[in-house]
């Protein structure tokens, strides 16, 4: 049986904000950061691009070590991604870096990143079962202010004081949570994730019988593209209508504030309506953002557009809780 041990929800919630903080402000400003290295924005696209697929790649591997490993394995290996990321964040304080290697660091930094993702979700669901508390939607919406503020002061910090120190930013908060995860105290595997039967199935089987599920996955998956192409590229958005990387800042930390509430309550949202119904909402208010930003005449537009990020992102990023369930 499990008792409840010490309550780690504020510990978990800083390692969210660190986390976010530097993972976000690295994600949102990697286009304006790289073109002002010198490489094109076609090469920074095919960059970018070829991250985010690695990172799905190695995520399942990830996880797959993690579930076979005897021991749990999900701080060291958090803590080893970690590390990459400090190196290849202090990789860019090299100035003899040419310009291109310079780029694929940054973006191998973060493919580092976004495959650490599901391992600190896991990281929740394995102290809980520990017989530690850990609010996990609580610590998520922390996260989500973490984006948001991170977002506004990196935009400023571009503007006024340039590169170098939005990565002395980013070092320091990745920093901070590699420190904030390894205080975390050892566990050891529960009982039944250890006598837990693995079933398998091939891939034809499961498009096959599962049909809706993976076209469900689909359409998250092109949600998930749209959100990624307009942070990353919320630049071109905003020098159209003449604004700069302060203007970029301002309308992710609008975003990140107005989706916050929902991420964080909501355990008690989905009660309200069927799961399917907030999915929906999400597809639909993503849909109105891009025709709205399509035809945006000013940059104040952009930020009243932002404010559906709550119907959108906010929903969309609880996809683990609302995705259809496999029986």
């Amino acid at each position: 049986m499990n008792y409840k041990k010490e309550n780690l929800t504020l510990r978990y919630s800083t390692v969210q904000f660190t986390y976010w903080a530097a993972s976000t402000g690295a994600t949102s400003f990697a286009t304006i950061y790289l073109l002002d290295r010198g490489l094109s924005s076609g090469i920074i696209g095919v960059l970018l691009a070829v991250s985010g697929i690695l990172s799905c790649l190695i995520q399942p591997f990830l996880a797959s070590a993690a579930d076979r490993a005897e021991k749990v394995i999900l701080i060291p290996l958090q803590v080893l991604i970690s590390v990459l990321c400090i190196a290849g964040y202090a990789a860019q304080l090299l100035g003899e870096l040419p310009v291109l290697a310079a780029g694929m660091i940054y973006v191998a930094t973060l493919c580092c990143s976004d495959a650490m993702v599901p391992l600190l979700n896991a990281m929740s669901v394995a102290y809980n079962q520990a017989g530690y508390e850990i609010n996990y939607g609580a610590a998520r919406g922390v996260g989500a202010l973490a984006s948001a503020f991170a977002a506004l002061a990196l935009g400023n910090v571009f503007a006024h004081l340039g590169k170098l120190w939005m990565i002395l930013f980013l070092l320091l908060f990745r920093f901070i949570s590699l420190l904030l995860m390894a205080s975390f105290p050892k566990i050891k595997k529960q009982r039944a994730e250890l006598e837990k039967e693995e079933t398998s199935c091939s891939i034809w089987y499961f498009f096959s019988h599962y049909r809706w599920y993976c076209a469900s996955l689909l359409a998250v998956l092109f949600l998930g593209m749209y959100h990624a192409m307009t942070e990353n590229y919320m630049i071109a958005i905003m020098q159209r209508l003449g604004g700069n990387s302060s203007h970029v800042g301002t309308a992710i930390f609008v975003a990140g504030l107005t989706s916050a509430p929902v991420i964080f309550f909501y355990g008690t949202i989905r009660k309200q309506c069927g799961d399917a119904v907030w999915m929906k909402t999400a597809a639909i208010s993503f849909l109105i953002k891009s025709v709205g930003f399509y035809l945006a005449p000013n940059i104040y537009t952009i930020y009243a557009l932002q404010l559906l990020q709550i119907t959108s992102y906010g929903f969309w990023d609880r996809r683990r809780s609302i995705m259809p369930k496999i029986k």
